[in-house]
């Protein structure tokens, strides 16, 4: 068994009934889930995640970006562009609300997981489809272990990291709800220095749950 360890941001949660017919890939992986633990799953679940080793060996996670500097704005997106792509995947996988509550249970929109990525089925995993980026254009088939919800300093360093701070125009209002549509296989590859959009910035705000039919 070969696993690898990922920080994997919650970008998206919704009743797999809901979506089922949206796409190849979501067929695909409530299939796997069926073949393999004899039942429906009850939701899909996107996650953006970067191999833990690869974060933790950044230098400049701990370095603020004060959006109203543009050098620190400058350096900011410097530093995101030059992220090796081969250390970061996309997610999606199928679970069950009661048979994985665990997991399900964190399933908050913009919290951050530590998961564990393995090549086949582990107590507790589920299954799910790993891709460089939401184009798909290479998929594997894996297995999702839930270890634990990042918090503490850890969280502060990925909220840092993972901030929009860089872009001028981006909107910081925290106070508001963040809402994701969920538009699976979209060509939705995030592009740093083509983000035109705000996003969360580390602090107290609401989030969503997973979304129900």
């Amino acid at each position: 068994m070969t696993s690898h360890r990922f920080l994997a941001f919650v970008e998206d949660a919704s009743a797999s009934s809901s979506i089922a017919d949206e796409s190849s890939e979501a067929g695909r992986v409530i299939e796997l889930y069926r073949k393999n633990l004899g039942q429906e799953p009850t939701h899909l679940v996107w996650l953006d995640g970067i191999e833990k080793p690869y974060f933790e060996s950044l230098t400049w996670i701990d370095t603020p970006c004060d959006s109203n500097s543009q050098l620190d704005r400058e350096q900011r997106k410097d530093h995101l562009n030059s992220l090796d792509p081969n250390k970061l995947s996309v997610f999606l996988l199928a679970l069950h609300k009661d048979d994985n509550s665990a997991f399900f249970d964190e399933l908050v929109e913009t919290a951050w997981l530590e998961v564990s990525i393995c090549d086949s089925q582990e107590t507790d995993s589920v299954p799910g489809l790993q891709s460089p980026d939401y184009e798909l254009e290479r998929i594997e088939e894996v297995w999702i272990v839930f270890e634990r919800r990042v918090e503490g300093n850890e969280l502060s360093k990925l909220r840092n990291v993972f901030s929009l701070d860089h872009l001028a125009e981006a909107d910081f209002n925290i106070h508001k709800p963040i809402y994701y549509q969920f538009t699976p296989y979209q060509n939705l590859r995030i592009n740093f220095f083509e983000i035109s959009v705000g996003n969360e910035t580390g602090t107290n705000h609401p989030a969503n749950r997973p979304r129900e039919v």
